[in-house]
């Protein structure tokens, strides 16, 4: 363990953060991602024409803490494009993505690298998690599970399972193994394209979980307008079925078994946000925000 410890010192781990007027959360998610045991770290901020304080919470950062590397988008280029962008500019072998309105206990990278060097054949690690809106813990106790629990079965059972159970798709914000992210490349726009990305990364291993909440999950943010998100497809087949694109380009992929069992997990997704863009539609209709 001594050695395992030793070597995992010596990693480097990149962490992006794609921001967009975040500066109501962002020194919190910062002072998080800064005050992390692992300290062999790169901060990479890909900041998408914020219009807010946000440079210049990013430039005081970067001012104190040499691993922050800020670049600013003359204009927004989009938030898929940006998240691709902070991958690409990274050069640790770790990776993971990382949300302004989240933060992370101290042991978070550090406890998912050395899961990851304990068992090679995972991809990516996740830990237990909160869901937080604002300073309010939110309770969510089913999509909990579904969001960090381990996926260490065969391809095919761990797509299915991934795909009927995604949760709130927190596995997005694992520490992966970079170079599997560089493979499921391009990052799409299309509604729930982030968990096709997650699909994509399936085909090459499995996940393991840090059995520890050392995560905060921001429940505030663009994630949580729902009426947005669950429109956007403005296809026919999409304006009933929000994950009608995603549905097509799992079923498409070549490590996606074609068997009942699949149908029945696309079948399950594709009910709950379904029912979910219904609620919506009435939440919208009462006034309230979605």
């Amino acid at each position: 363990m001594a050695d395992l410890l030793t070597s995992a010192d010596s990693i480097l781990v990149s962490v992006g953060m794609p921001v967009y007027n975040g500066a109501a959360d962002l020194p919190r998610a910062l002072a998080a991602l800064t005050t992390q045991t692992h300290q062999n770290l790169e901060i990479i901020i890909s900041d998408n024409a914020s219009t807010d304080a946000t440079p210049d919470i990013c430039r005081h950062f970067a001012s104190q803490d040499a691993r922050i590397r800020y670049f600013r988008n003359e204009t927004n280029i989009g938030g898929a494009a940006n998240f691709e962008r902070v991958l690409r500019l990274a050069n640790g072998r770790y990776f993971m993505w990382a949300a302004c309105d989240d933060w992370w206990a101290p042991d978070f990278v550090r406890a998912n690298l050395l899961c990851l060097l304990e068992n090679p054949r995972q991809i990516a690690s996740m830990s237990s998690l909160k869901y937080v809106d604002g300073n309010r813990f939110v309770w969510m106790p089913f999509i909990h599970r579904a969001d960090t629990r381990p996926l260490v079965g065969s391809v095919a059972a761990n797509v299915r399972h991934y795909v009927a159970n995604s949760g709130m798709n927190s596995r997005f914000y694992a520490l992966f193994r970079r170079e599997i992210l560089l493979k499921c490349l391009p990052f799409e726009t299309y509604t729930a394209a982030d968990n096709a990305l997650i699909v994509r990364t399936l085909a090459y291993g499995t996940y393991g979980e840090v059995p520890r909440v050392l995560f905060h999950r921001g429940m505030a943010g663009e994630s949580a307008r729902h009426l947005k998100m669950l429109t956007a497809d403005r296809s026919f087949p999409g304006r009933f079925l929000p994950l009608w694109h995603y549905s097509r380009t799992v079923w498409k992929m070549p490590h996606v078994p074609h068997d009942v069992g699949m149908l029945i997990s696309l079948g399950i997704v594709n009910s709950i946000f379904s029912a979910m863009l219904v609620i919506a539609w009435i939440k919208h209709g009462l006034g309230y925000r979605t």
